[in-house]
């Protein structure tokens, strides 16, 4: 199963993928996304969107089983699968209803860590990137549309989902922006504490 992630009719798997251009713009300053990032979140679950563990993936009781690839990101519990590859080549452009809209398809695993939830959210961009791990966009095939997305998604941990701390579980989904971006990836555990932040590239730009 390794490769880079595709999106396909009810369901997800990893293949390799021709990626297709993003919107080229200049990346913000970095005080421009740091300023707006915050070290807390509220309730978790709360009112956001949730991945629960039935709609999980692939699970197990060891975490040493996940797929590695030097493209993925880690912050904290959390591995984003090829997600460096979000600069170009696993980016897939798609029409929404407010103009044409890029993607990245970014399988999450968690593990590591002993709480029932993390909360994941993408700050310090100007509202420009959601996250889209909802799998009833996968029977149609088409991610969400970012100008209506969510910014944050909770799910449950291997814990909750009976496979220990030292298991696992993974689900599907990415990311989608309508410009280039430099944003802060952000994880929080149950109680709201941030567990890990780093600052991705979304699209075809730099964040130095």
């Amino acid at each position: 199963m390794k490769g880079t992630s595709v999106w396909l009719m009810g369901g997800f798997m990893i293949v390799g993928v021709a990626g297709c251009g993003g919107s080229s713009r200049a990346a913000p300053s970095s005080r421009a996304y740091e300023s707006e990032v915050g070290s807390r979140i509220g309730a978790v679950p709360g009112t956001m969107p949730t991945r629960l563990c039935a709609d999980n993936i692939y699970a197990g009781q060891s975490a040493s089983s996940i797929v590695r690839t030097p493209d993925d990101i880690v912050v904290g519990p959390v591995r984003f699968s090829t997600l460096h590859q979000a600069t170009g080549v696993g980016l897939y452009r798609f029409a929404t209803p407010d103009g044409p809209a890029d993607g990245f398809k970014s399988p999450l695993s968690v593990s590591g860590t002993s709480g029932p939830w993390v909360a994941v959210r993408v700050t310090g961009d100007d509202d420009q990137v959601k996250i889209n791990y909802d799998p009833a966009d996968f029977v149609s095939g088409i991610p969400g549309d970012p100008k209506t997305g969510s910014p944050q998604v909770a799910l449950q941990t291997a814990v909750a989902c009976g496979n220990g701390v030292s298991g696992f579980v993974q689900y599907n989904g990415g990311f989608t922006w309508f410009h280039a971006t430099c944003a802060t990836v952000q994880v929080f555990g149950g109680t709201g504490h941030l567990l890990g932040e780093k600052v991705v590239p979304f699209g075809r730009v730099s964040c130095r």
